[in-house]
């Protein structure tokens, strides 16, 4: 990516914001339903819109079609993170999920390797506990009941 394609999405980002402030200028300068500068408004959110539009497409073109994530490196990136404690808190609770941690930070282990080798959990359990499908669900209320219904506003 070349700096000027790099720079370009931020440009086009002043200028809309600039163009925000105009807009909101001119529509407060109005008087009742009248408004003697839609004129001035409607020219800077067409340019808005036009001037994202733009750097969105080119940004997409030359920065990031073709892109292809390195899948084993990602999984090594995520599986030497701490991030995979969070996914286990619901299983096994924050204060054994932190020493399972804190050891694996240690003795310069993985978290899957402490974990597995001090009997918390087998392979198969952690690798449930940290797919995708499951870390996705974490903090979501649990799915209703078949004729329940939740308590709430709606």
């Amino acid at each position: 990516m070349s700096s000027v394609t790099g720079s370009m999405p931020s440009q086009a980002a002043m200028i809309a914001l600039g163009n925000d402030v105009t807009v909101s200028l001119a529509c407060s300068m109005g008087s009742l339903e009248l408004n003697p500068f839609l004129p001035l408004i409607a020219d800077h959110l067409l340019e808005s819109i036009d001037v994202l539009a733009s750097s969105c497409d080119i940004l997409r073109r030359y920065c990031v079609l073709g892109l292809e994530a390195n899948e084993e490196r990602c999984r090594a990136h995520v599986m030497g993170s701490t991030v995979l404690l969070t996914a286990l808190v619901p299983a096994l609770g924050y204060d054994l999920a932190s020493e399972i941690g804190k050891r694996a930070r240690e003795s310069g282990r993985s978290i899957r390797e402490v974990a597995i080798e001090d009997g918390h959990v087998s392979a198969a359990r952690f690798d449930e506990l940290i797919s995708p499908e499951a870390v996705m669900q974490l903090g979501a209320p649990p799915p209703k009941k078949r004729g329940e219904r939740r308590r709430g506003i709606i």
